[in-house]
């Protein structure tokens, strides 16, 4: 698949850092293609209960690893002062 300004403008995404896909406490993301869903989703506004990342309108935590991951979702993006946001 070829990311393009119209996927970009079509679709709903976030991006987040990894180290070769293994983020924050060990966890690791399912392969490319793969779509997973928060066993602990919470819609509650603070960390924890989500995936966590960063869209167009809330951005500013900082990339703790190496590499840049887009990542798409559905539903709902939960803000997180105002610094990213959780996903299910």
């Amino acid at each position: 698949m070829k990311i393009t300004t119209r996927w970009l403008d079509t679709h709903t995404w976030m991006i987040r850092s990894s180290n070769n896909g293994v983020s924050y406490k060990g966890y690791r993301w399912p392969a490319i293609g793969k779509w997973i869903d928060c066993k602990d989703w919470t819609t509650e506004p603070k960390c924890g209960g989500g995936l966590h990342g960063e869209t167009k309108n809330y951005h500013g935590f900082g990339m703790m690893w190496g590499r840049i991951d887009l990542v798409e979702y559905e539903g709902e993006a939960i803000p997180l002062d105002d610094n990213n946001v959780k996903v299910r």
